[in-house]
């Protein structure tokens, strides 16, 4: 049973909001003290069960994504353990896709590239090569060359719905949720129904 925290504790909702997007903008900043210090302050302010509060629960993923790019490779791993027990409730494509990208590039930085090839497979399996978009080129361009996969061309098709459904995604990887759902949830309206079957998939999932 998923907690509906913004009905239940507004304030509370909103604060946790706030601190775990300050701790993803830390990271993105290289502001790593300060990144740390907000990161454990939302995670021991969750309520309990930590995996099932609503939208909160998917922010370590995010967390994780970021400390990632910045280069905090143990940091990454603590985050993005912490959010699987919320991914594997939730069967979304997009979010395990996610996941899985993540778990490539922390094995590829570690040189394990039997594991990192097994994660992006996942990623692929489940996204296709729109799970690499917008991502460090590194992961698509090894996935890419193990798997006999041409490495050329762009990400995505070039649509402009394939473009704003990518800009949901810069949202959300910045912990800015409010803004890739209404982000999302205009894309969809824009998008005749049945015509692109994989995007449709892709912005309900998210």
């Amino acid at each position: 049973m998923i907690l509906r925290l913004d009905e239940t504790d507004k304030a509370l909702y909103d604060d946790l909001s706030n601190v775990s997007e300050a701790a993803v903008a830390a990271w993105s900043e290289g502001r790593i003290d300060d990144a740390r210090a907000l990161g454990d302050d939302f995670w021991a302010r969750m309520p309990e069960p930590k995996h099932q509060v609503d939208l909160l629960s998917q922010m370590p993923m995010f967390i994780a994504f970021n400390a990632l790019q910045a280069g905090y490779i143990d940091d990454a791993e603590l985050w993005n353990e912490r959010v699987k027990p919320w991914a594997e409730g939730t069967s979304v494509a997009p979010t395990a896709a996610r996941i899985s990208l993540i778990d490539g590039g922390i094995a590829l930085a570690r040189g394990d590239e039997d594991r990192a090839y097994e994660a992006f497979d996942q990623a692929f399996s489940l996204m296709g090569r729109r799970a690499f978009q917008d991502k460090d080129p590194r992961y698509w361009e090894f996935f890419a060359s193990r798997s006999g996969r041409a490495t050329g061309g762009s990400n995505a098709s070039g649509s402009s719905l394939v473009d704003a459904a990518a800009k949901g995604e810069e949202l959300l990887e910045a912990g800015r949720i409010t803004e890739a759902i209404d982000v999302w949830e205009g894309t969809l309206a824009k998008l005749t129904p049945g015509a692109d079957l994989e995007l449709e998939f892709w912005l309900r999932g998210s």
